[in-house]
């Protein structure tokens, strides 16, 4: 890896990818996706901080530090240091290139998959800026259960694709003279909609590699089918449910609980669209740590904010205040005391 790999580190998935697929959440529901202020700034510099470490150490270093990107999610990193991700081997090959999955974790709120690749055509990788996969999940049955699609050639096959909500990935480590890769995946449901994925599959149908030289991706089509098994699903710690047991401002029927890998908050909120497209939401604990959120959803017919905080179930702390702002005037729009049961 060399300087303007950092430089070109996930621009184009954060540009390109995300863009897509709010555009289709948008399209398919009356749910509307937003983004708080800047909130890929702080995971851009903070990735490009982490392969910056990676110069000057062996490849053993390299794998040591391989949950800092998963751990930029504070919820995700606390689950991961409490063995709730899975640790697998599954591989295959087509088209000249492998694809080894390494890593899934799974609950109702996200899907998290680490895949290491390999390329007979060591030319896919260079000056590459992203790597991207479009995929299915299918469950025991065969049937498809979610579309993570970039590509408009590959139609829909779940019922319900876009109620998943926001992908994001990032290339964090390849060297292209040896033709590796690695690439790490996160799926949010804010909703709290991701299935049971017990023996389900994973088909990934196209990868895609692009580069800072050339916007249109060079797509490599397939099919690379490997069991996804994340026993992170059934080993999962309880729901942890949250009771208000104080609440000022305009919000309406809110609701808490905690998964593994994050606090999934929803509420009524009556302030006109243009300041819900402002709103900052997190919490706060006892000791003064924060926990922001970097988007939200909103189902426009029944006003309903729906909301993943980065903080886990595995987390001790018996009581949260919730905060509730416009990020563009300052002001509090609502607070919350929120009491685990």
């Amino acid at each position: 890896m060399n300087l303007q790999n950092v430089n070109r580190l996930v621009k184009a998935v954060v540009r390109q990818r995300l863009n897509h697929v709010y555009d289709d959440i948008r399209k398919e529901k009356n749910t509307v996706v937003y983004r708080t202020k800047n909130p890929w700034k702080k995971w851009l510099i903070s990735a490009a901080a982490i392969v910056l470490c990676f110069f000057g150490f062996s490849n053993d270093k390299v794998q040591a530090n391989l949950k800092e990107l998963f751990g930029l999610n504070q919820a995700v990193q606390f689950a991961e240091d409490q063995n709730f991700f899975n640790n697998v081997d599954e591989k295959s090959s087509d088209q000249g290139i492998t694809l080894q999955l390494t890593k899934v974790f799974a609950d109702s709120g996200h899907i998290g998959f680490q895949i290491n690749g390999k390329v007979a055509d060591t030319k896919l990788l260079d000056n590459v800026e992203s790597i991207t996969f479009n995929y299915y999940i299918k469950d025991s049955e065969g049937n498809y259960v979610i579309d993570q699609l970039g590509d408009e050639r590959f139609s829909l096959k779940s019922e319900n694709p876009y109620e998943i909500g926001l992908e994001t990935n990032a290339l964090f480590d390849w060297d292209e003279q040896k033709g590796t890769f690695t690439q790490q995946v996160i799926i949010e449901s804010s909703q709290g909609l991701i299935p049971s994925l017990d023996h389900s599959i994973i088909e990934i149908v196209s990868v895609s590699f692009s580069t800072s030289e050339n916007e249109l991706a060079t797509s490599v089509d397939g099919i690379w089918e490997m069991p996804l098994n994340p026993d992170s699903q059934n080993k999962a710690i309880q729901l942890v449910s949250y009771q208000v047991t104080e609440m000022n401002g305009g919000i309406e029927d809110l609701t808490a609980a905690a998964d593994a890998t994050g606090l999934r908050i929803a509420f009524k909120c009556s302030q006109n669209n243009e300041i819900l497209e402002t709103l900052g939401i997190k919490i706060v604990d006892t000791a003064g740590n924060e926990y922001a959120s970097t988007g939200f959803s909103i189902d426009d017919t029944a006003k309903m904010v729906n909301v993943i905080l980065p903080y886990s179930a595995f987390q001790e702390e018996t009581v949260l205040k919730l905060v509730i702002s416009n990020q563009k005037t300052g002001e509090t729009i609502a607070t919350a005391e929120l009491t685990k049961q």
